[in-house]
């Protein structure tokens, strides 16, 4: 069906272009499916005809034709017409299930192909929480809307047979009566508006929830490590508030449309009142089936609403410009050059809809109304929901990134691509690739192109899985990838090998063996090009070495690379150099040329690039001199070797089983108030109850005259009032469950966003963010929407089902031997229908998460996918993950057919054994009876399936581990001096994984600056990362004196490029503690004030989720702001300046030094001349302490680790180094 929208989608777009008359009709597309897929066919509309018929007329027609017979005659043809209808009428409900089911998949697995296909500004504007908002809650909505869209055609015909039978039964007065509906019309029409106006509000309010929600969750390491908890649960809950004020308005609106739904038929029956009883007891029969579709009324225009707004939400994003597939011509295969690119410009701005064609505009502000502030910032610092439609043009700098390029690349040669932070380097790759807009000029690519981008992209699955993407295994070429890639050390200490499980983002993994992988993953794919993002920066020099002779030297050595380095030292190996200045080439063509040429190239080499000779004569790979490679091929085949008892670092999704927990549904309850809820809700219940059934009592005291004294108009006022009475009532009791409801709904959200933000930094690592968003997405929805609804409808079909047994039962009271036997069975079949479809639902929810899973890592590594040309099986991944989503909630609409037909069934059996001798009252109702008891019944399994969502954001709020905050408070100025000491320190993130840390012991003194290396994985980021208790720990850490295990987080708590959307204001200091001046001040030290000073909007100017629009390197600079604004007493660098220029990192260390001279610093460093002027060097080799010294000490001794590393950068560059401290 997928294939189907698109193919179809795809022509209504044509059509419309050639047409240029409006927007594509998406519900054509949706429409145009073949016969048997059709969601109205002729077999529905038969289903519908008859539902009508047989609630409608066949009853009139009985009991017209058997009149003459008795009771009994008239009770066996409605037992007849109960039965039939109930087949008839549940084989609808199944078929339309299954077809809104379908309509669901297809829409969800359009907006997840279409995520593929943005362009780079459609993705600025629709972000990765707002598309999983689409395809999850809007999608849910247009499928309960599909659900319930038969009641569109059959409420109407409803509401004409009964007026066409009233006029037959009472005569033309009966016009006067319903005239009241024609004036209710206007009134229904106006409310529809309103909630479809509230809907469209609330919207992007919850999109901007959820977005924050999983901008939270990507970055929670340094929320935890700058102990910003507490400020970003304030900023989610200020959306979450303004989000349940749509909420709340939107159930007050139903409130009164429910009401009026209640009120008319009472009033009516006031207006069309007569004295003759058999026609007041027949009118009353008319009019109470008038009740049910004016009561579900609300239920159809609120479904209706969300229906539209969700259609046109998924209407824009499927209108978004998708990437140009056609923005490289190709080259002939004869050609000797690889690319050609010529007079091109690139942006990363540009339109976000095609020409002539605007999303869906947001509904205009009322006359009068306050005009939003278009600087006004939520606290977040985005726009917020009502600061007006979106934009047609992506928001950014006007000029083009990248001017005036002009670049050839022959094919097999190996050209490196230079420049200083932000100028541009990336950005020419993506260009290459297609992810930048071309401007103008012209690309021609020959050959096929696979991409290894800066930040590695690492799926949730197997190393193994990871390298081969999808590709067929080859035994030796993977053999042989692994080698070159340097992952034989980490297959070692890695539990299962290239079997491992790497969890979501590569968790378990270091930046370098993330950065590794991903380069094993370019090798593996055989592309003819390849583009490297500055492999080299996260992997320490000997490692980096061994990657640039093995691969990029090595096996890759036929192909074309393309290589962005800051590595200056490998750059007279290459065979063109390109010099990128402020995004335009300024330099290009051979290293020996270039040098020649003495211009600013040559002057970057001579100032930092150690020598301008060849170190590759000098230098070869130090790494595999001495390896015998027929042994080291025999290991990494036994590495490989297919294990049976592969584990999964990844956690399985709690599941409940049994009922409901009692303590769930008292959380519940709390959550709307406690005893005082309880105590509130059965008075409101019986109050609404207690006056229809005395209005209905009324109705026959009057009639019977049973108050002699009381003129008619008396009567008629006594009923007016009353009916009056019983519309406040149900009015009351429907706000009070919607204002409860919503407060449990807030309370629970917070607790459980407040406990999930306390968790260890574990749980994140082995919990997919997927699955923690389909909780705070798609369970908070049926939180808002449907817990609060569905213990209404429960409380009140369950005291009309209990009015109705007690006016039957006083009736006759006979019927109480039939009834409690009935009630027995119903209870049964409940019963064994209720413990299958709650465990059911339960599947349902958790087998949502995959599907999450997918669809959010798909939108994270889009650029990979798409460089790969993988796309297709991404589509069938999101398509296998859809039909397991689907498969429990199949069965779960077959148990509600299995569950519907045998409650009909009894109810029927219920008419069948009434007494027509005694007809009177007894019969207005056994014309409900049967609903009444069905719905009371479906109510309650209803109800506790939705609160299986209550029972999941429970689970959140109250039951997850958290972290153990330290009861101690330390002196105000601590940390003073800044000494940290170590004591037999042993480190595992879980109990089940290795350690990463083992007995390590070292004391640092007072202001000393401590450089951190090893080889990657040996546990430097782990040590870091042990000082801010982000893992439990043996052993003691003090840090002046006091051991931190006793501290508190908030006073404990590194330095990582993590970024939230907001400001550069709001990144930096989201708390609110700084000045303008002190924001700048920090800016110009981290060498990042000209970036943000040529920004519009500088301090404001917008951050993109996880800082998408800013360099890799230009994310860390601002992280160093950050520290640098905080000046810490401890300073802690990991890799902070890894990803920049030499000149940059040496403007920083110079910055350091200066702003942190009286603090102690750890500094991570695979660049060791960021550390050689450091007072010691801390070596680490497989979690051991393996050296502790002086550079200088360090260097002196050829034996030491510390002199190898240094000796593995290359005798020139060692040269440089050794020179900086001896």
């Amino acid at each position: 069906m997928a294939n189907k929208f698109e193919t179809e989608w795809t022509k209504e777009q044509e059509t419309w272009r050639k047409q240029q008359e409006g927007r594509p009709k998406k519900v054509n597309a949706e429409g145009k499916e073949e016969d048997e897929q059709r969601v109205i066919d002729g077999a529905i509309l038969r289903s519908c005809l008859w539902r009508l018929f047989k609630k409608e007329v066949l009853p009139l027609a009985f009991l017209q034709i058997l009149s003459s017979f008795n009771g009994i005659g008239y009770a066996l043809g409605l037992f007849a017409l109960q039965l039939l209808g109930s087949l008839i009428s549940n084989h609808f409900q199944q078929a339309i299930s299954i077809k809104s089911m379908a309509i669901k998949s297809m829409m969800t697995t359009g907006i997840y192909r279409k995520a593929l296909r943005l362009s780079p500004q459609s993705r600025n504007k629709f972000s990765s929480g707002q598309i999983t908002n689409m395809a999850s809650s809007d999608v849910m909505r247009i499928q309960m809307f599909m659900m319930q869209m038969i009641f569109i055609f059959t409420i109407p015909l409803q509401l004409i047979v009964n007026i066409v039978f009233l006029i037959s039964a009472i005569g033309w007065a009966a016009v006067i009566g319903l005239s009241l509906l024609l004036v209710a019309m206007p009134l229904q029409a106006w409310l529809f508006e309103k909630m479809k106006v509230i809907r469209q509000k609330q919207a992007p309010i919850t999109d901007q929830r959820v977005k924050k929600t999983t901008e939270i969750l990507n970055g929670i390491r340094v929320i935890k490590l700058f102990a910003w908890e507490n400020s970003f649960l304030n900023v989610v809950e200020s959306i979450r508030k303004e989000e349940l004020v749509q909420v709340l308005t939107r159930s007050v609106y139903q409130a009164v449309v429910m009401t009026q739904g209640m009120t008319i038929p009472a009033l009516c029956t006031c207006l069309l009142l007569s004295s003759m009883a058999s026609k007041v007891f027949s009118s009353m029969a008319w009019f109470n089936q008038l009740r049910m579709p004016l009561w579900m009324l609300p239920n159809i225009l609120n479904s209706w609403a969300e229906f539209n707004v969700a259609l046109t939400r998924i209407e824009s994003l499927l209108l978004a410009n998708e990437i140009d597939e056609e923005y490289a011509i190709a080259l002939s295969p004869d050609s000797k050059n690889a690319i050609e690119i010529v007079d091109a410009e690139f942006n990363w701005t540009g339109p976000i809809y095609p020409k002539n064609t605007l999303p869906p505009a947001p509904p205009a502000p009322k006359k009068g109304a306050k005009k939003s502030d278009p600087k006004a910032v939520s606290p977040g610092g985005k726009p917020t929901a009502a600061s007006g439609p979106p934009p047609a043009i992506a928001p950014g700098p006007k000029e083009s990134l990248l001017k005036n390029i002009n670049l050839t690349i022959p094919k097999g040669s190996l050209t490196a691509i230079v420049g200083s932070v932000g100028s541009g380097k990336s950005s020419l790759l993506n260009a290459i690739i297609g992810e930048m807009r071309k401007v103008s000029g012209s690309v021609a690519i020959s050959e096929s192109v696979a991409y290894a981008a800066q930040s590695a992209w690492i799926q949730n699955a197997t190393v193994k899985d990871n390298i081969l993407f999808g590709t067929e295994y080859n035994k030796e070429r993977y053999l042989q990838v692994l080698y070159d890639a340097a992952l034989l050390p980490d297959l070692r200490i890695l539990k299962d090998s290239d079997q491992t499980s790497i969890g979501e983002r590569g968790i378990n993994l270091s930046g370098g063996q993330k950065q590794r992988i991903n380069m094993a993953r370019l090798m593996y794919n055989q592309a003819s090009t390849v583009l490297l993002d500055d492999p080299l920066s996260a992997v320490d020099a000997h490692v980096g070495r061994h990657l640039f002779e093995k691969c990029i030297l090595g096996s890759m050595k036929s192909r074309t690379r393309i290589l962005v380095t800051h590595q200056l030292h490998y750059l007279s190996q290459c065979d063109y150099i390109v010099f990128m200045k402020e995004g335009s080439i300024a330099e290009q063509g051979r290293f020996s040329d270039l040098m020649a040429n003495g211009n600013a190239f040559a002057e970057m080499m001579k100032t930092y690039g150690g020598a301008a000779d060849d170190e590759s004569s000098s230098s070869g790979p130090a790494t595999t001199v001495s390896e015998d490679l027929t042994k080291v091929f025999k290991e990494l085949e036994e590495l490989t070797t297919p294990k049976d008892n592969a584990s999964n670092i990844m956690s399985k999704e709690d599941q409940a089983s049994g009922g409901v927990a009692a303590q769930v549904w008292w959380r519940y309850i709390l959550s709307c108030g406690g005893v005082f809820f309880c105590v509130q809700a059965v008075t409101l219940i019986a109050i609404n109850e207690g006056t229809t059934v005395i209005n209905n009592l009324w109705l026959t005291w009057w009639t019977g005259n049973d108050f002699p004294w009381l003129t008619t108009a008396q009567y008629s006022l006594i009923y007016l009032a009353l009916a009056i009475l019983s519309s406040l009532a149900t009015f009351g009791y429907a706000y009070f469950f919607a204002f409860t409801g919503t407060r449990a709904s807030r309370i629970m959200h917070e607790k459980a966003l407040q406990r999930i933000l306390s968790c260890p930094v574990y749980f994140f690592d082995t919990t997919p963010v997927g699955r923690i968003i389909n909780r705070f997405s798609s369970d908070v929805d049926q939180l808002d929407n449907s817990v609060a609804m569905n213990v209404r409808q429960l409380a009140s079909t369950a005291s009309t089902a209990l009015s109705t047994f007690i006016v039957m039962i006083v009736t006759l009271p006979i019927l109480v031997a039939v009834l409690v036997p009935c009630m027995g069975i119903y209870w049964f079949v409940q019963d064994v229908y209720r413990k299958t479809a709650r465990e059911i639902k339960r599947l349902s929810s958790t087998a949502r998460s995959p599907w999450f899973n997918n669809f959010g890592e798909s939108i994270v590594g889009i650029s990979t996918i798409r460089a790969y040309g993988d796309q297709k099986r991404f589509i069938e991944r999101n398509d296998t993950a859809m039909d397991v989503s689907n498969s429990p909630n199949f069965y779960l609409t077959t148990g509600g057919s299995w569950l519907s037909i045998r409650l009909q069934l009894i109810g029927s059996a219920l008419v069948l054994v009434l007494s027509a001798t005694l007809f009177g009252l007894c019969l207005t109702y056994s014309l409900t009876i049967t609903q009444t008891l069905s719905m009371m019944v479906q109510q309650f399994t209803a109800c506790e399936l939705a609160m299986n969502s209550a029972e999941r954001v429970e689970h959140y709020a109250y039951r997850v581990e958290v972290e153990n905050d330290g009861q101690h408070k330390p002196p105000s100025n601590w940390p003073e001096k800044g000494t940290i000491e170590f004591k037999e320190v042993t480190m595992r993130y879980a109990p089940h994984l290795p350690v990463v840390l083992d007995t390590v012991s070292f004391d640092i003194r007072n202001k000393e600056k401590v450089g951190i290396v090893g080889r990657t994985g040996s546990g430097k980021s782990s040590l870091t990362q042990a000082i801010f208790r982000i893992a439990t720990t043996e052993g003691l850490i003090k840090i002046d004196g006091i051991d931190i295990n006793s501290v508190s987080l908030k006073d404990l708590r590194l330095i990582s490029p993590s970024f939230l959307s907001g400001t550069f204001r709001f990144n930096m200091d989201p708390v609110g503690e700084y000045s303008d001046a002190d924001l700048w001040n920090a800016l110009d030290r981290a060498g990042m004030k000209k970036k943000v000073n040529s920004l519009e909007g500088k301090l404001d100017a917008t951050v993109q989720a996880n800082g998408d629009n800013l360099s890799v390197g230009e994310r860390q600079l601002l992280c160093l702001a950050r520290a640098m604004l905080k000046k810490p007493k401890v300073l802690i660098m990991d890799e902070a300046t890894a990803n920049v220029d030499y000149e940059t990192d040496a403007a920083i260390g110079k910055a350091l030094r200066e702003d942190f001279q009286d603090s102690t610093v750890l500094t991570i460093a695979h660049r060791l001349n960021t550390v050689m002027d450091y007072d010691r060097i801390l070596v680490l080799d497989a979690g051991k302490v393996a050296e502790f010294d002086s550079p200088r000490n360090l260097v002196a001794n050829e034996d030491t680790i510390f002199y190898n590393l240094v000796a593995q950068t290359g005798e020139s560059n060692a040269a440089v180094l050794k020179k900086m401290v001896i």
